[in-house]
């Protein structure tokens, strides 16, 4: 029995590097159109101008729903970096750890939220008693757009540069300070392979960009007319809670695709980048234990 639960967490493991790791997710949160290839697109302008207007009420659920699963997004992806063999943490450490990030992260979260409560209301007073019009939608549409690409940039930059502290022995407390130190004596350099792997990174996205509408999303279209098969996945009207998570679900599980399309290009120019970290030959020494 324990060799069989140690099979599956070896599995699920496995399936959470493959969706999470690294800076997977950039490609859909930089450019979401990407999405929109593996997605019935019919069925997910229906779904959502019903939400818009005749089942507005359905509108806080879904936006819930869909926070909740990219708060679990960014969890994942820190996971996967604390259960990296070569980083050595102690199962108590990375608890921990853990345990520290999804508090940080809800602290974000709710900083956000009231931020954009007051926004709201903000907007809803000028509106009723000055006729002031402030295109709020747009805003947060283009805050939350920014806010989630800005999570996996700055997510997987530190996590790189911290891996390299802590593959030496150091514990992630000390880590940290010796990173800061090196920060502020290293600038250039600091400044400089950061600079270097947010453009790879957004490279990535562009490259998966032209893979996907110049290869993959032809292949599905093909495919659809000589068999009569469609690989998109598709929303269905609905008129209760459970059908829209249900529908959050579907397009969850179109994400979860893309990366996995997308993570033979973000392991290619990773392994690349990581062999040309400023710190990959430097000696920093071993932590005492």
């Amino acid at each position: 029995m324990v060799e069989v639960m140690k099979i599956i967490e070896k599995i699920i493991n496995e399936f959470l590097k493959s969706c999470c790791g690294e800076w997977n997710g950039l490609q859909i949160f930089l450019i979401p159109t990407t999405l929109f290839y593996l997605l019935d697109g019919f069925s997910v302008a229906r779904w959502v101008s019903g939400i818009l207007t005749l089942q507005i009420q359905f509108f806080p659920l879904v936006i819930f729903v869909a926070t909740m699963f990219v708060v679990l997004f960014a969890i994942g992806k820190q996971y996967t970096f604390y259960i990296k063999p070569e980083l050595s943490i102690s199962p108590k450490v990375r608890r921990d750890l853990m345990y520290e990030f999804v508090f940080g992260i809800h602290k974000v979260i709710f900083i956000v939220l009231m931020a954009f409560m007051i926004g709201y209301v903000l907007s809803s007073f000028l509106r009723y008693f000055y006729s002031v019009q402030m295109v709020t939608r747009n805003t947060y549409a283009v805050a939350v757009h920014v806010l989630c690409v800005f999570m996996v940039f700055y997510q997987y930059t530190m996590n790189l540069w911290l891996s390299h502290f802590l593959k030496r022995g150091y514990q992630p407390n000390r880590a940290k300070a010796y990173l800061e130190v090196y920060m502020r004596r290293n600038k250039v350099a600091f400044i400089r392979y950061t600079l270097s792997m947010i453009i790879v990174m957004s490279f990535s996205v562009y490259l998966y960009r032209i893979l996907i509408i110049q290869l993959i999303a032809p292949a599905i279209e093909l495919l659809f007319v000589a068999t009569n098969v469609s690989l998109k996945f598709s929303v269905i009207p609905v008129s209760s809670s459970f059908g829209h998570i249900s529908n959050v679900c579907v397009i969850l599980m179109a994400f979860i695709v893309a990366n996995l399309l997308f993570a033979p290009i973000m392991n290619l120019l990773a392994t690349l980048m990581k062999r040309l970290h400023p710190l990959e030959d430097a000696n920093l020494g071993r932590a005492n234990a």
